[in-house]
């Protein structure tokens, strides 16, 4: 996830390496399709802020959770 979009090229590029070594990668979109926009002049990032403070522990329950219960022993996390 990144504050842009869970879909920015630099992080699709990022999950594509790391799957290249390997790894299962998953990409879960915690901003709920509504990335930031500051090419947008009417985005106000201020009311942005206040919907996204902070991501859910229950969320982030939700997907340990799946992998767990397919299999996945050990987990690894980045954020930006």
């Amino acid at each position: 996830m990144d504050r842009g979009h869970n879909h920015s090229r630099s992080l699709r590029q990022l999950a594509d390496r790391v799957a290249a070594a390997g790894y299962l990668v998953v990409v879960p979109d915690f901003m709920y399709n509504d990335p930031v926009n500051l090419s947008n002049p009417e985005f106000d990032v201020d009311i942005w802020l206040q919907n996204h403070d902070t991501v859910s522990c229950e969320d982030c329950k939700l997907v340990t959770g799946a992998l767990k219960s397919n299999g996945i022993s050990a987990i690894g996390d980045v954020g930006f």
